[in-house]
């Protein structure tokens, strides 16, 4: 029987080569968009597992108040992982780590690193990273041991063995090799090249020191511990070390930290859902494609189910045959698909930033694509198994024909509605996305972002700061030259344990916090409202700070400038003066108090101002002086400009790529649509020839023909819309700063889609208007 049901497949499937084809088609791209999409997720899914002890492993993150808010970052005390490992029973181990950049240099091999950690002996206790050569015990056990990767060993020593050997960072520190770790796999959150100690130092100045947080803490717990509680006691650790401050530390698992922001809101999450339901969407439009198609065809197939029936067929072994015809349409489409795959993966990867391959010999993955593809033709096939084998074999060979009857006319409507809802749903989001990228790349930041070109400062460039600036000045096409600790669109360093008089409580604040120097103000165009700015013929500017607008609210004052902040204690600053308040977080976040203050040890970057006349030649100029004062660093320049591509990366790259799965979806449902135009311009031509005899015109034939599938297309804007109006809606309410959800979005969903469905059907619908009506009379 199975050989029966293959033949007459395969020969319904070249007997009917036009519907076959869209079927295929249709079912070829879906699954080719479902398998892509399933595989993004699995890698996203599957962020850190790779580690043994992933499951018991914790970042400890910090909640605080700055200003009025509540936020959430991960940066913690020192003394931190030492007290946990010896006062919680829970912690087996505990281990800190700060992320670094810097020179290293092997003879006459010399790179800038971006991806090298500090932390302590305890951390691969922690981090079971696997080791090529050394141990984890012994690696780290010497402040100058270095750790390093694979292709770091390679890079630096090709192959030589590397243990042993001596590495020099900045030119001024020599690392012996104590280790090498196999690479740390691409799905890891924290992916490093170099493993060293803190400096000694710093370790003795802030070994007591809760004060200071600017380390990444973790822990590796024993089995069954109850994480509320755990949580509880490290609130009541921070409150004890931390009395007057609004501070509670709380664990976030490893497992969650790719996918989920530190407060445990979905981020990377939320795109993970989205593309999952837009793959059951895809999917789901081309088993409506296919259902569509089957069952209008049914009536070409009814002496076929009569015969079978007359000669003992039961309803169960029909049901079955057409079942696997839809399959094995299915497993012709998966091949399809695998095929389209292959062409398409290079440029997904790129977009996606991934290294996504199908493993063709392995059995799991073997074994998902079948059964995806099976469980799609059974999804596809099983109502028009039902309608066919359903028909009366007296009826059927009596007349020959048996028409389709209304309730299965108007179940094509629903489901042809319902694949149109789905598209236009996913047409609005992606105007709704694409007009909020818009709105985010125009708003205005408060400071001047375009033409900023900024260097990373090094220690050669600090020590010889002034002299160094004094060479760019001179160069007729910069205006100016400042320094700071952050890039203006990204001040996340905080300033904690703030007071002022009059304050209510005895609690102290957080505020934001840049250090910046005398020229950042007039280089960035901030506005002062009140007061003024830095300025060298004040030296006791050094003890002052300029805070904004968000600010001086916050501490209740009309004009605060000439109040002291922290008054009697030897920490007292005096405010000078009020910016504008200007966007120095990315827009998913609402302006913070902050405080601009003279800190020198804090400085991180370089901003230059150029003119736009000849900005090439003036980098240029920037990069000869650069190597006068720095000859061992490499030359590094990038533009404010550009951070906006690294703010919202995330959302620029899902824009895209939900764009081409949206294109995916109306592609198919045109197919399915294009399909019963055909079919119904087949059905209608005797009506056709008819209505041309009786003096109908071209135009009014195509009218008439259109006009049902203009209707469907116009109720399903009609589902669409509140549907997408509510998605969209929830999805800007994650940016504090988004566009207005206006009318446009969803009217030209209404004239695009109106547009495609209409040409889509205007092939069918002309050729059978044009056509003599002799052609479709001759045999009446």
């Amino acid at each position: 029987m199975f050989k029966n049901y293959l033949k007459t497949a395969l020969r319904n499937l070249i007997q009917h080569s036009g519907f076959s084809l869209l079927n295929i088609t249709g079912l070829a791209v879906s699954l080719a968009v479902c398998i892509l999409i399933m595989f993004w997720v699995n890698d996203e899914m599957t962020y850190n597992q790779f580690l043994p002890n992933a499951k018991h492993l914790y970042r400890i993150n910090k909640q605080y108040q700055i200003g009025t808010e509540v936020s959430y970052n991960s940066s913690t005390p020192l003394p931190l992982a030492s007290t946990l490992r010896k006062n919680f029973a829970e912690v087996r181990e505990a281990t800190f780590f700060r992320a670094a950049t810097g020179l290293i240099r092997y003879e006459n091999h010399q790179f800038k690193e971006t991806r090298m950690c500090r932390s302590d002996s305890a951390f691969f206790k922690v981090f079971s990273f696997e080791f090529i050569s050394g141990n984890a015990a012994a690696a780290l056990r010497h402040p100058n041991s270095i750790v390093i990767t694979q292709s770091i060993a390679h890079k630096y020593f090709g192959d030589q063995d590397p243990i042993g050997r001596t590495l020099t960072l900045d030119n001024t520190e020599n690392y012996q090799v104590t280790g090498v770790l196999r690479d740390i796999p691409a799905k890891c959150s924290y992916r490093f090249d170099f493993f060293l100690q803190l400096p000694q130092a710093q370790m003795d100045r802030n070994r007591e020191n809760w004060g200071r947080h600017n380390l990444n803490t973790f822990v590796l717990l024993n089995e069954n511990v109850d994480i509320t509680g755990f949580d509880q006691r490290l609130a009541v650790l921070a409150k004890e070390h931390l009395p007057q401050e609004k501070i509670a530390f709380q664990s976030q698992p490893l497992l969650k930290i790719h996918l989920f922001t530190i407060d445990g809101q979905p981020a990377g999450m939320k795109y993970v859902t989205f593309f999952s339901i837009i793959a059951v969407f895809i999917l789901i439009i081309a088993c409506i494609n296919f259902t569509n198609l089957c069952t209008a065809r049914a009536t070409r197939r009814t002496r076929e189910i009569g015969l079978r029936k007359v000669i003992g067929a039961r309803r169960l072994q029909l049901i079955i045959q057409f079942l696997s015809e839809s399959v094995i349409q299915a497993f012709i489409a998966l091949i399809c698909a695998l095929i389209f795959i292959e062409l398409i993966r290079p440029a997904f990867n790129r977009l996606t930033d991934k290294v996504i391959t199908l493993q063709y010999l392995n059995f799991n993955v073997i074994g998902m694509l079948l059964m995806t593809a099976f469980l799609t033709g059974i999804l596809a096939g099983i109502y028009p198994a039902l309608v066919i084998s359903g028909f009366q074999p007296v009826k059927v060979l009596k007349g020959g024909a048996v028409t389709s009857g209304k309730n299965k006319i108007r179940l094509r409507r629903v489901l042809v509605v319902t694949q149109f809802v789905i598209a236009i749903i996913l047409l609005i989001c992606t105007l709704v996305i694409y007009q909020q990228i818009r709105y985010i790349r125009t708003k205005e930041l408060g400071f001047k972002s375009d033409n900023i070109c900024y260097l990373q400062l090094n220690s050669a460039i600090s020590q010889n700061y002034h002299a160094f600036r004094t060479e760019l000045i001179r160069i007729p096409e910069i205006i100016n030259v400042a320094r700071s600790s952050e890039l203006p669109t990204n001040t996340f360093m905080i300033a904690r344990g703030v007071t002022w008089p009059g304050k209510d409580t005895q609690e102290t604040v957080a505020f934001g916090f840049a250090a910046v120097d005398y020229e950042y103000i007039p280089t960035l165009r901030l506005q002062i409202v009140d007061g003024r700015g830095f300025s060298h013929d004040f030296a006791s500017d050094s003890q002052a700070v300029v805070i904004n607008q968000k600010a001086a609210a916050l501490l209740g004052e009309d004009s605060p400038v000439g109040k002291y902040l922290n008054p009697d204690t030897d920490s007292q600053i005096a405010i000078i003066g009020v910016v504008r308040d200007f966007n120095a977080l990315p827009l998913t976040m609402a302006i913070e108090p902050l405080l601009l203050l003279l800190e020198p040890n804090y400085y991180n970057f370089v901003l230059v101002d150029i003119r736009s006349t000849d900005t090439k030649r003036t980098i240029s100029q920037i990069e000869t002086i650069w190597q006068q004062f720095s000859p061992f660093y490499p030359f590094e320049y990038h533009f404010l400009d550009e951070q906006f591509e690294r703010n919202y990366r995330d959302e620029i790259r899902m824009s895209r790529l939900f764009s081409y799965f949206v294109g995916f979806a109306i592609f198919i449902s045109c197919l399915g649509l294009f399909g019963l135009a055909a079919y119904t311009a087949q059905q209608r031509r005797k009506e056709i020839g008819i209505r041309k005899v009786q003096g109908a015109t071209v135009s009014e034939l195509v009218i008439l023909l259109s006009r049902e599938f203009a209707s469907w297309v116009l109720t399903a804007n009609l589902f669409a819309w509140p549907i997408g109006w509510y998605a969209m809606r929830k999805w800007l309410d994650s940016f504090a700063y988004r566009t207005e959800l206006t009318i446009w979005p969803f009217l030209c969903s209404a004239i695009l889609t109106m547009a495609i469905a209409l040409l889509t059907v205007s092939y069918h619908t002309v050729k059978a208007a044009v056509v003599n009506p002799v052609e479709s009379l001759r045999y009446e």
